[in-house]
Parts: C-alpha cells; structure tokens; sequence
C-alpha cells in the first residue's frame, strides 16, 4: 500500500508539474499576443471621428474630479462627455455639477432610482447612450486619469487598424507588496487565461474588454441587441465584447500604460471586498459548487510541485526543480511586458491565494443572501443566472 501511495503521489507531482509548464508557457504567449499603443506606429487620421465618452459615477467623491478633469482637458478635436451620477450618497452629484459649470462638453445626469431588473452600471450605461451623439462611444470607469494626448494616440490606432471596438488596460498603482502581489495573480489570470490573439483576429470567437476603456463604434453597436440585453450581466464589459465580435465586429486589445492610468483599491483589503461583487458570477457563473470547487483545484495545483520535492526518487526532485526555476524567468518576462516590479511578480502564485480567497468569500455571500447586495441594491441569484450572458 505504501508504494501504491508513493507511485500515486508521484503521478500527482508530474501531473502538475507539467500543468505548470505549459501554464506558464501558455499565459506568457497570451500576454505578450496584446500590443502596446505606445508600440503602434500609425498616422494621424486626416479627420479624428467624433467621440462620446460614458462616465457612470457612483460614490466617487475621491477620485471622480482628478479623473473626469483628465478626460475633460483632453486635446481631442469632437469629445462630448456624459458624467453619469448614480444614486450617490457622497458629494458625487455635486462635484459633477461643479465641473458640469466649468465645461461647456460636460452633460451630467443623475439617477435617483433603478428600474427594476437592471444592475445600476449598465442602466447607468443605457442613460447615457440614449443621450450622447458621437460616432464612437467610448465607455470608461469614473477613477481612471488619462494623460494628455491619450485619446488622440488610441484613436488613431483604432482608425489605422479600421477596428470596430477597442479596449485598454490602464498603468496601475498599488499599495504595498501584498496588494501587488495580489493585483499581479488577478490580472495574469484574467488576462493570461484569454486567448488574446483570436480577440485580434475577426474569424474567431474569442471577445475581450475592460471597463477601464472600452470603446466602440455606434455604427456598429447600434446592430447589437444593446445595453438592455446586458441588463442583469455583472461583466457589462465582457458583455458589449461579446455583442459586438457577434456582430462581426473587428475588435482590438491593447495595453496604454502610457496613456491611461489607475489607482485600483487603496489595499489589499479593499481590493478581495471590491471583488466579492463579482467574482462567483464571473468565474463561477453563480454555480456554489463551482465557487468552492475551483480555489480546492487551484490548491492540488500549487502543492504539486511541492510533492515532488518531498518524494524519495531524485527524478521527482529534478522535476520540480525545473518547474521553480522556469518559473523565473517565465514571471520575469510576464512582469517586464506589463512593466511591473519583477520582485512581486515573482511571487504571482502566492497572490492567486488572495484571488482564491475572494471567490470563496463571494461564493459563500452570495450563496447567504441568495443574490449579490451591491451599493444598496439586492440582486436575486435567480435574476442574475437566467440573464447571465459571458461565460469565461
């Protein structure tokens, strides 16, 4: 019984080692398949298209008017902006109203109440279409800053490469080793996971965007099933993706470290209960046992390596060896394209435990109150399944 145990423990070891291997192959070639905006060089258009830019704002009194004022200052030729205030309980609605007084390409809303059977952002989202007249639409989170020049420069990358959709992820500044370490696991594995390079190719079906800047042309919107087929989806922005490349729309993921900035959470803390939210129906798609199940198959996968370290055979060790050591430089590569801190990345693995963490905390809330409470509003888990519509 003993060596049956040992030659189990074994095939367990390789197993995962191999798992890693591929893994860490496999995630480096996704990250590397996003181009940067700085590394594009195209032309200016002769003629930039006109641009109406969605701000849904809800308790964002620390961080909305740096943001709004970074987008607002923008030298873009035809930018109208549309600030939308959500049922705030802060001093949103009046910093907006201030900054609505300061600029004549500034319209503000404000929603005193959600209808029934729609999550607040993608009402908020709807609100705001239903008034703005750009030829693109551009649909962008209340806290991210925006360098000078940036919609100009990805603007004429989506003109150059005739994209139909465009969505960038932001540089973003953390606080402290832990949090880092943790923002380094959620990012690899939601971006790591994708196959980036099908979202560049018109003929597959792979979609993917970001609520930081995700962009589209209205032309081609205005043939999708629109904001009110997303009303209950928690991944409004994985939802417009998925609406548009069914449409046939040619989409494009970038990386604008340069252009777009953001300070996401204040801590690591604030970070796992910002994404209780949305963890058990993104990665989970609101299946409990799924929500449980999946941190339990990320632990058999970590502590493989480790079995074989642990194994009397010298191969076992020699293999696990190889697993830690690729990992180096695999995590080096990773964190140089990202421009992240190459010490943090490294321990990338231990911030999955963070993520893990997050989705067990979501799973068993949501599972508590039959549904996800978010910003005052109860969400019925029976709503949110039947109009779930991205299933990673």
């Amino acid at each position: 019984m003993q060596a049956v145990a040992l030659y189990l423990a074994a095939a367990y070891a390789v197993l995962t080692c191999l798992l890693w291997l591929f893994g860490c192959g496999y995630i480096l070639r996704q990250l590397y398949a996003a181009p940067k905006i700085s590394e594009v060089d195209v032309p200016e258009p002769a003629r930039y298209p006109s641009i109406s830019v969605l701000v849904p704002a809800c308790n964002e009194e620390a961080s909305v008017e740096p943001a709004l004022r970074s987008l607002l200052e923008q030298d873009y030729p035809e930018l109208e902006v549309v600030a939308i205030e959500d049922r705030s309980t802060d001093q949103t609605g009046a910093i907006l109203d201030g900054l609505d007084d300061e600029y004549d390409h500034l319209n503000v809303l404000h929603i005193e109440k959600l209808p029934e059977g729609w999550m607040g952002k993608t009402h908020a989202l709807q609100r705001g279409y239903e008034v703005c007249s750009g030829d693109w639409v551009l649909m962008t989170d209340a806290d991210i800053h925006y360098e000078p020049g940036a919609i100009r420069e990805i603007m004429a990358v989506a003109f150059d490469a005739s994209l139909d959709q465009i969505s960038c992820f932001p540089m973003v500044q953390n606080s402290g080793f832990f949090h880092e370490i943790a923002f380094d696991a959620w990012f690899t594995a939601s971006v790591g996971f994708q196959n980036l390079a099908g979202v560049q190719d018109v003929d597959c079906d792979d979609y993917f965007a970001l609520g930081a800047f995700n962009m589209v042309r209205r032309e081609t919107f205005e043939e999708t099933e629109g904001f009110e087929w997303l009303r209950m989806e928690i991944a409004d922005d994985m939802g417009t993706a998925r609406m548009m490349r069914d449409q046939g729309a040619k989409q494009g993921f970038y990386y604008a470290f340069d252009q777009l900035k953001l300070n996401w959470y204040d801590s690591l803390g604030h970070m796992i209960d910002g994404l209780e939210k949305n963890s058990v129906g993104v990665v989970a798609h609101y299946d409990y046992v799924k929500g449980y199940a999946i941190p339990a198959v990320w632990a058999l996968v970590f502590f493989g390596p480790l079995v074989g370290f642990a194994l009397p055979w010298t191969w076992t060790t020699v293999l696990s060896a190889a697993v830690v050591a690729a990992a180096v430089p695999c995590t080096a590569l990773a964190a140089r394209r990202l421009e992240r801190t190459v010490l943090p990345y490294l321990f990338f693995p231990i911030g999955m435990w963070a993520v893990m963490y997050a989705l067990v905390q979501s799973t068993y809330a949501c599972a508590k109150r039959g549904g996800i409470d978010w910003r005052g509003t109860h969400y019925p888990i029976e709503q949110l399944r039947a109009h779930q519509r991205v299933k990673f």
